[in-house]
């Protein structure tokens, strides 16, 4: 998890305490573990699902919630955007990355310190919330180098401009080719023969997203504007980041100004707080603690949430930037947390079980069991795959991200044998796991899959293993020739048992086998266990 620096001297100044002792050992109660540190600072780890925290500045604002030095705003302030303060969408942008949003901050000059503070942050939320500047991107910029209004748009990548850390401009091409962030994120526009780009009401280019920023518009010690934009792949994704970077500028001191924003489903973020009520019996019953709405209203208050009694119940609202609280049960935490888990008495349960293996588990380790005795070597690969390949299992190259439920064991296997290009052969692994199918509610199956390989991998030998495993459960199988999408045709088989299908067995094709680069022949047989083999 990611890890923010916080110097005892900043902290004291932004909570207003002067005990640092003391605000050592708050620290963990909202929710930050320590890393370590000296006299002179200490190293927290947060939760990438709280963003807010990525900044001395956020830390100090949930310190001093904490602490009753600061109250809870129903709304955030943000003043409206200026009629001449406008970004027009352009329609040819809505195919390559259809979204802005942004707002401006001033009031009082950036130092050396906030500049470094929010580049940190930037860097940790192209990381985490931005997943790596694919859903959104944020650009920082100094508003007095900016004229608005200003356009986005596409160019062609021939435009040139001097992009952040030269002097010199270069064009798009070269940028994206040449420059170290321009390799790194030039996949992102991968396919376009025009690119997004960012323009003020004088032609001067402003951003490259998601690239890089032009030179020109760099923060600077001593400016007193900063303009922010977020451009991305869903609104939502783009508002989530801006509100982030609006709650952290807003914590330093700045004043927050909408930026509007017109053409292509686009609008002007305004940052209002979602609505949740809250019942004091579902608190009650969660925490084993009885509190009145009043006591309730005061512990949320603790963790930053403003809330009013309405109609016997709590209505809260919920900061824009805290878009990690999506229902009540995540009231119900952030008022323990008010509480304060330190003042909860612990008691122990009044029930008390002995555990024991259920039998779907001792189904699957006596077939694990019986794998490794026919010279099986078992693995285990995600049960999230890429989204791609499972929608086209024949020509996936490439590994797993986390986007998608796996509706098979098989790729996930061939995956691994093509990370086991070097190891000795033959290989026989086989895995024991859930697929999922696409009905709603999502249906769930376990299977077991086998992969063989080695030079005379054939049909015949994937077949006898799986009779023979088969017949250790007192079960007899038959196949029936059959077609499918990574097998030979005329080597490939549906798997039958009293004449229902419970899985395919054959050979790999060989075009699969070479975009894997797995140098040997592969044999392989997926079926499904669960009310096979156990219920």
């Amino acid at each position: 998890m990611p890890v923010v620096e916080l110097e005892y001297r900043h902290l004291s100044q932004l909570t207003r305490v002067k005990n640092t002792k003391k605000l050592y050992e708050i620290l963990p109660y909202l929710g930050l573990d320590i890393e370590g540190g000296d006299e002179r600072l200490v190293r927290v780890e947060y939760s990438p699902n709280r963003p807010d925290y990525s900044t001395i500045y956020g830390i100090a604002a949930g310190l001093r919630y904490i602490l009753g030095k600061s109250k809870p705003l129903a709304k955030f302030k943000i003043k409206s955007a200026k009629h001449k303060e406008h970004i027009h969408v352009d329609a040819k942008v809505a195919k390559i990355r259809p979204y802005i949003v942004g707002i401006i901050a001033r009031g009082r000059k950036l130092d050396n310190f906030e500049i470094k503070s929010l580049m940190s942050m930037q860097e940790d939320l192209h990381s985490g919330l931005c997943r790596k500047r694919k859903k959104s991107s944020i650009g920082v910029h100094n508003l007095d180098s900016i004229q608005f209004p200003i356009r986005y748009c596409t160019v062609d990548r021939s435009h040139r401009f001097a992009p952040l850390g030269h002097d010199v401009e270069m064009s798009v091409k070269e940028i994206l080719e040449r420059t170290e962030t321009g390799t790194l994120y030039s996949k992102l526009l991968k396919g376009d023969t025009h690119v997004p780009i960012l323009m003020d009401s004088e032609d001067k280019t402003v951003s490259l997203p998601p690239v890089i920023n032009a030179a020109s518009t760099a923060l600077k010690n001593g400016i007193d504007g900063i303009f922010v934009e977020v451009t991305g792949m869903g609104k939502r994704d783009v508002e989530d980041a801006l509100s982030v970077v609006a709650h952290t500028l807003s914590e330093m001191g700045f004043t927050i100004q909408e930026v509007g924003i017109s053409g292509v489903g686009n609008s002007t973020a305004k940052l209002l707080p979602a609505t949740q009520k809250l019942s004091s019996k579902l608190v009650s019953k969660t925490i084993g603690l009885e509190m009145t709405l009043t006591q309730i209203r005061a512990s949320l208050a603790k963790s930053g949430i403003y809330s009013k009694i309405s109609n016997g119940n709590l209505s809260c609202s919920i900061p824009r930037h805290r878009f990690d609280i999506f229902s009540p049960m995540d009231l119900v935490e952030e008022t323990m947390l008010g509480y304060g888990v330190q003042n909860l008495e612990p008691k122990l349960s009044p029930h008390s079980f002995v555990g024991s293996a259920s039998t779907v588990a001792k189904g699957i380790h006596v077939l694990g069991e019986t794998m490794i005795g026919l010279g099986c070597t078992e693995t285990k690969n995600s049960a999230l795959v890429d989204g791609a390949s499972n929608k086209n299992l024949r020509v996936s190259k490439t590994g797993f991200s986390n986007t998608v439920l796996r509706s098979s064991l098989l790729d996930g296997l061939l995956g691994t044998f093509s990370h086991n290009v070097h190891e000795a052969y033959p290989q026989r692994l086989f895995e024991i796991g859930t697929v999922f199918g696409t009905k709603s509610p999502v249906t769930e199956e376990i299977r077991l899959c086998t992969v063989i390989s080695h030079g005379g991998a054939n049909y015949t030998e994937a077949k006898s293993l799986l009779q023979a495993i088969l017949t250790e459960f007192g079960l007899k199988a038959n196949t029936v020739a059959a077609k499918h999408p990574l097998m030979n045709e005329g080597q490939s088989a549906v798997v039958q048992v009293d004449g229902k299908k419970i899985g395919i067995v054959g050979t790999i094709d060989g075009r699969v086998q070479s975009n894997r680069k797995i140098r040997e022949s592969i044999s392989a047989f997926e079926i499904t266990v669960s009310g096979l083999i156990f219920d």
